[in-house]
């Protein structure tokens, strides 16, 4: 019997969770302070080492 469904059950519970952790973890924050300016920095470079890294592997 083929299965009709794309999604099983455990990725729409796990879906269901971090769409209610994204809507609701805020609410119990209290006051945030800016990030400094390693983490600004380290952001980017994530990302461009990421795609740099994912963009070598790929011509291979």
């Amino acid at each position: 019997m083929e299965e009709t469904s794309v999604f099983g059950m455990g990725s729409v519970l796990i879906m269901l969770v971090v769409v209610g952790l994204v809507l609701f973890l805020p609410l119990l924050i209290g006051s945030l302070q800016p990030p400094s300016g390693f983490l600004l920095l380290l952001f980017p470079v994530t990302l461009a080492a990421v795609f740099f890294i994912l963009s070598r592997a790929s011509s291979h």
